[in-house]
């Protein structure tokens, strides 16, 4: 009895995960997205290239000849269109997209103290970089910077550096040497 009771939980709990399954996971149900469908073709194409590959050679050569031109037949469009966009440009040729160019960003971290000690630097240095956003943000006055930079908390004052691709391309923690925070500038700018 206790053998038959296990068995029928067992059965329910492989329904439950399949049914969980089939409600959850999108294309699960039997309908494929035209993604999926693109992979699966994909997929169906290369095993079937791998098995042609791997497979011996056959004792007919009248069944290799035969097959042959229904090879390259159905490859030849697919090459063609792997080549060409919808509206039948050459995908080889196409120029790559403009990367789009962005102000350098000085973002430095400071208390109110350090705020105070370092103004003449930063007046210094945006005189000599005008062209560079700088942006400094007090964590005594506005506590939640600590929350959203957590790696400046405790180091201050801190800079995180953002070059014209707008990436991050310097981190200096508890610098108030005005030579590397120039240095890290130039950097930005590419100098």
């Amino acid at each position: 009895m206790k053998k038959h009771m296990l068995i029928a939980v067992c059965i329910v709990a492989v329904i439950a995960v399949v049914a969980a399954f089939a409600y959850f996971i999108p294309g699960s149900n039997g309908e494929q997205t035209g993604q999926q469908t693109a992979q699966n073709t994909e997929t169906a194409q290369n095993t079937e290239t791998a098995q042609q590959e791997s497979a011996p050679p056959q004792e007919s050569t009248q069944t290799q000849q035969e097959s042959a031109p229904q090879q390259e037949s159905t490859q030849a469009p697919q090459t063609e269109q792997q080549n060409q966009t919808a509206d039948g440009q050459n995908t080889q040729t196409a120029e790559p997209e403009e990367e789009k160019t962005y102000s350098p960003t000085f973002m430095y971290f400071v208390t109110d103290a350090q705020e105070k000690e370092t103004s003449e630097m930063i007046s210094s240095l945006k005189s000599k970089y005008p062209d560079v956003i700088f942006d400094i943000k007090n964590v005594d006055k506005d506590p939640s910077l600590l929350e959203n930079f957590q790696l400046v908390s405790g180091k201050t004052p801190a800079l995180i550096m953002l070059n014209t691709s707008n990436d991050i391309c310097a981190i200096e923690f508890t610098c108030t040497d005005s030579a590397k925070l120039e240095e890290q500038i130039k950097l930005a700018l590419g100098k």
